[in-house]
């Protein structure tokens, strides 16, 4: 969809059912599939629409998911849960061939790329960390309540505050700190009644830093907003109107800046009243 808002579409109507587009990069999709009870990473080609599966996690009981391409379109990040019990996720890399797969961080969440590539920022317990792409030791960036690290632009880090772990009042915070180190600002605040907690807000920046995309939900409708990061305005950029639609998660920019890709779906509901009979 353009960020004019004047046009929306679907890249793949057939395989809605079985895959959740979820990041774009040049000529090709990424996506998550639940087909068949297991999980797994899949690229799309954006020309021939040809799917290529580039996990293959057979074992049900692990979740993976949120992936994310490098800048450069040579990695994928995503987490997963292989190898933990309960809730806990570490950060991976795999490259889009499905080769070279590995545990860059046995625990961590909420992960993003720096825009040269070279780190892999994430989140352990609150903390903000970063550690090379390639491996190493990682390197605390700063402490505190994030939720997830939104994006790492040049010196500027931009990231996400649960206020109900902090303050304990409702609603999320949009950090920005410049040196990515320095004292902190929000940039903007979000009712926690705007992202249900299915929803999972981790907004994207655009490819040249000027705006945030998320999905922001109002009522039983969600629409895709954009945040200016010099002025912290809001701006609409679809409108479903009262139709109920949901978009899950982050959306994702193409490398133009000028469209957004997004998993979207549309529900609705019937009220039916069942007749008992009487026995026989």
């Amino acid at each position: 969809m353009r960020t004019s808002g004047a046009e929306s579409r679907s890249r793949d109507r057939q395989a809605r059912s079985r895959h959740r587009p979820l990041e774009r990069t040049i000529g090709k999709s990424l996506s998550v599939s639940d087909s068949g009870g297991h999980v797994n990473l899949w690229t799309v080609n954006s020309s021939t629409g040809a799917w290529r599966q580039i996990t293959h996690e057979r074992d049900e009981n692990v979740t993976l998911g949120v992936p994310m391409w490098s800048t450069d379109g040579k990695r994928i990040g995503f987490v997963s849960s292989r190898g933990l019990t309960g809730l806990s996720f570490g950060i991976w890399t795999v490259d889009p061939d499905g080769s070279n797969m590995r545990n860059l961080v046995p625990r961590g969440l909420g992960m993003t790329w720096s825009s040269d590539g070279a780190w892999v920022y994430y989140i352990n317990e609150g903390t903000i960390y970063k550690i090379p792409s390639t491996g190493g030791a990682a390197v605390a960036v700063r402490t505190g309540r994030a939720r997830n690290v939104v994006a790492a632009n040049g010196t500027t880090l931009f990231f996400m505050v649960d206020r109900t772990l902090t303050d304990g009042s409702p609603g999320f915070e949009i950090h920005v700190a410049s040196p990515e180190d320095a004292p902190s600002r929000v940039l903007a605040r979000i009712a926690a009644g705007r992202a249900p907690q299915w929803q999972i807000v981790h907004p994207a920046l655009s490819p040249d830093g000027q705006m945030l995309a998320l999905p922001l939900t109002d009522g039983a409708t969600t629409n895709i907003w954009t945040l200016s990061t010099s002025s912290g305005e809001w701006r609409q950029v679809t409108d479903f109107g009262a139709r109920p639609t949901f978009i899950a998660r982050r959306v994702s920019w193409l490398a133009d800046g000028r469209s957004i890709l997004a998993a979207v779906g549309a529900g609705d509901a019937d009220v039916v009243m069942f007749e008992r009979k009487p026995p026989q």
